[in-house]
């Protein structure tokens, strides 16, 4: 019963009986866990990643967790300075690395900051800033003095 809940999610050419059924819908999954190969990895992305949390973990997760609260805390601080509320006003609710903020002119403030180097994502008349491991008290501080620059809070 259990295999006849458990769909794959997509199907690879590793997880089908069949590699070239007459029609894509009559494609049969194999029975045993087969069904879940997905065909050929990214071995780049694979390789990446493999690096990636080979270099985090040697950062020490917890020292990683606790720059990131306060990255986020000088972040928020730095908004509320300039008048601008983040979305998620209660700054003792633990979040991940993202503070966002309402402007009708999110487009104008993102393509702004762009250009001064600043990536941010903008749509739906909110701007989303990110503060993780890797981002400096200086490149936050860059980023509000931007901020300030280009007029987001008006």
């Amino acid at each position: 019963r259990a295999r006849e809940l458990m769909r794959p999610v997509y199907a690879g050419y590793r997880s089908v009986a069949e590699l070239f059924p007459r029609s894509p819908a009559d494609f049969v999954f194999h029975d045993d866990a087969r069904r879940f190969e997905e065909g050929m990895p990214s071995f780049p992305a694979l390789a990446v990643l493999a690096e990636s949390l080979r270099e985090l973990s040697g950062w020490g997760y917890r020292r990683i967790a606790v720059h990131n609260a306060a990255a986020i805390a000088r972040l928020r601080a730095g908004l509320e300075a300039r008048g601008i509320r983040p979305l998620l006003g209660d700054a003792t609710v633990p979040t991940g690395g993202i503070v966002s903020f309402e402007t009708p002119e999110f487009a104008r403030v993102a393509r702004e900051l762009e250009r001064r180097g600043t990536t941010v994502w903008a749509r739906d008349g909110r701007v989303r800033l990110a503060a993780h491991a890797y981002t400096s008290d200086d490149e936050i501080d860059t980023a509000l003095a931007q901020i300030d620059e280009i007029g987001a809070a008006a």
